[in-house]
């Protein structure tokens, strides 16, 4: 016994440190397929869009048939979207995620819906956006906050953007005169007017989208 027991411990002492190793290179390998994980991610969905869920469509289109796509765009096409939004919103390589809206008889399209994410004063906005033909459809704002009794984001706001296309003004009225101004210019939601223009600003880049790329039905 006095001559096994210092070869057992030899033995568990280097089992456990051959472990030890196993486990440090299993954990680094983790580490760095996160690592590029996270990489590609952000290479793919730092642009916007941002992701769309099957669920986020329904709120919009809750009895229709839906298809999901994720659409690559070119530089070409790229460089359209930029053109016609009149600032740098995409570049090559970025994906577009959408679903087309089937109506169910018959069996047609009829609609496309996306999502946007809108920075407000009290926190983030994240709204989806129906599109039909070239015109905003249906707009639902997915994680509305309720204060005394009434949505952070009104219904008659909402509203305003159904049925404008990128000819409309997307213009947000800064003071009560402009709302005197043609074409009419859209009214901002009360005490939070730097969310209200972010929320035009998305929309209409929903727009751009379909329009540039040429994905819209009618």
């Amino acid at each position: 016994m006095r001559i096994q027991y210092p070869i057992m411990c030899f033995c568990n002492s280097e089992k456990e440190q051959n472990y030890r190793w196993i486990v440090y290179m299993l954990i680094s390998g983790l580490l760095m397929s996160l690592g590029v994980g996270c990489t590609s991610i952000k290479s793919v969905f730092y642009h916007e869009p941002h992701e769309i869920a099957r669920l986020d469509a329904r709120k919009a289109y809750p009895l229709a048939i839906l298809m999901d796509h994720h659409k690559k765009i070119s530089l070409k096409q790229s460089q359209a979207i930029n053109e016609l939004y009149g600032d740098a919103i995409s570049q090559e390589g970025d994906l577009i995620a959408y679903y087309d809206v089937l109506d169910r008889n018959p069996r047609r399209y009829i609609a496309k819906v996306f999502l946007v994410s809108v920075k407000s004063e009290k926190g983030q906005w994240d709204v989806i956006v129906g599109t039909r033909g070239r015109v905003a459809d249906r707009i639902v704002v997915r994680n509305t906050i309720i204060r005394d009794g009434k949505p952070a984001v009104p219904n008659e706001f909402l509203k305003q953007f159904i049925g404008r296309s990128l000819q409309d003004s997307w213009q947000v009225a800064e003071v009560p005169q402009d709302l005197l101004t043609l074409p009419s210019m859209i009214r901002p939601v009360a005490g939070n007017l730097r969310a209200s223009k972010e929320m035009a600003s998305n929309i209409r880049k929903v727009l751009v989208w379909i329009t540039a790329l040429n994905i819209y039905h009618g």
